[in-house]
C-alpha cells in the first residue's frame, strides 16, 4: 500500500456530504492526503520494527521448541550466540531441605533455578544491550540475574 491508498481508505470513511468533497482541489483533500502520508509512514515504521517485536518470524531465530520448551540458559545461550554475542551462563540454586542433599548437589537440584550469571565473553556494546534486555524480559520470572562484563579492550 502506498500514500495514496492510504487516502482513498480514509475518503472511503468520510460521510456523504457537501462538507466533505473529495474533490482534488478542495481543502478535505489536502487532509486525506496528509492522513494518509501519516498512515503510510506509521506502516513503513511498523514493518521495519517487525523483526525486533516477533524475532521468531526470523527462520535463523533459535526456536524455544528446540530447547524441550523450556527458557533454560542453553537457550538463552542461543539467542545470544544468534545476537553475535558470546556468553556463558552460570546457574545458582539454594540447597533446599528434603530436596538437595549435602555433598552431591552444590546449590541445590537443577529444576530451582534462582541466579544466573551472566559473563559477557565478547560482543558489540549495541547487540550486549540488546541481548540483555531480550534475557531480562523473557527469563523465568524467579529468576535473578547478573551480568558480568568480560570482555577485553584492545591494548589492555
Amino acid at each position: 500500500m502506498d500514500k495514496q491508498d492510504y487516502k482513498e481508505l480514509f475518503q472511503n470513511l468520510m460521510p456523504q456530504g457537501p462538507a466533505w468533497s473529495r474533490d482534488p482541489d478542495s481543502f478535505m483533500d489536502k487532509i486525506a492526503k496528509g492522513i494518509g502520508s501519516f498512515f503510510y509512514s506509521i506502516a513503513l515504521d511498523l514493518e521495519k520494527v517487525l523483526d525486533e517485536i516477533f524475532p521468531q518470524t526470523d527462520t535463523a531465530f533459535p526456536q524455544l521448541c528446540d530447547y524441550g520448551n523450556i527458557a533454560n540458559k542453553d537457550y538463552f545461550e542461543a539467542v545470544c550466540h544468534y545476537y553475535g554475542v558470546h556468553v556463558q551462563i552460570v546457574e545458582f540454586s539454594p540447597f533446599m531441605f528434603g530436596v538437595s542433599y549435602c555433598g552431591v548437589d552444590q546449590c541445590g537440584p537443577e529444576e530451582i533455578v534462582f541466579y544466573w550469571n551472566v559473563n559477557i565473553l565478547s560482543g558489540e556494546d549495541e547487540a550486549v544491550q540488546n541481548v540483555m534486555s531480550f534475557i531480562l524480559k523473557n527469563k523465568q520470572s524467579h529468576t535473578t540475574v547478573f551480568f558480568f562484563d568480560k570482555r577485553e579492550t584492545e591494548g589492555e
